[in-house]
């Protein structure tokens, strides 16, 4: 139908492939590939001639005369020569299982306990601004490190070392209360 050419032709110009719109329509590619060209050769050369009076009187006679006798099929015209083509293509599936909008509640208790359990990036980068312009700029990013190296989070070494050395010496390491005297960075150490 001229409804549905139309649709493709927009489809196409919005960046989907031959392949995407022969899957949404059920059409072969080749048949899509003209339906594009007769649409694109439409525009640029009838339609600059009769203009947009002269189309509208062109897509009400084709949609009065034509289908009256020939009627329109949207959606797979070439379905079964597609079957054809892709009978010996095997269909791989993710999961064996199928998946439930609404499952039930001891499903919901698994899910719950599975991302509880999950453990999150060790480092995030968030970036919050642009410098400079075009190709020669740069992004600014925040590194967000949560756990490991450069984290903000201090090792339990250093909590002791902080907490006793003053109040309770005699729970710290020969070597944690001799490198005291250097701070709790270098005595947490443990060496």
């Amino acid at each position: 139908s001229p409804s549905c050419r139309m649709e493709i032709y927009q489809s196409y110009l919005q960046g989907w492939t031959v392949a995407d719109l022969s899957d949404k329509f059920g059409l072969l590619p080749e048949r899509i590939k003209v339906i594009v060209w007769g649409m694109h050769n439409f525009f640029q050369e009838v339609y600059p001639k009769i203009g947009e009076t002269g189309f509208r009187l062109a897509l009400r006679a084709e949609k009065e005369h034509y289908n009256q006798f020939f009627p329109y099929v949207d959606y797979g015209n070439d379905l079964s020569i597609m079957a054809l083509r892709n009978g010996s293509e095997q269909i791989y599936r993710i999961n064996r299982k199928e998946t439930d909008r609404n499952p039930p509640d001891k499903l919901k208790k698994e899910f719950k306990v599975f991302w509880e359990n999950k453990k999150g990036k060790q480092t995030e980068i968030v970036p919050y601004g642009f410098v400079g312009k075009g190709p020669k700029g740069y992004i600014l990013k925040h590194f967000i490190v949560r756990r490991g190296y450069n984290s903000t989070r201090v090792l339990n070494r250093f909590k002791n070392v902080c907490y006793y050395a003053d109040k309770y010496p005699n729970l710290l390491s020969d070597n944690q209360l001799h490198n005291s005297k250097y701070g709790p960075r270098v005595a947490s150490k443990g060496w």
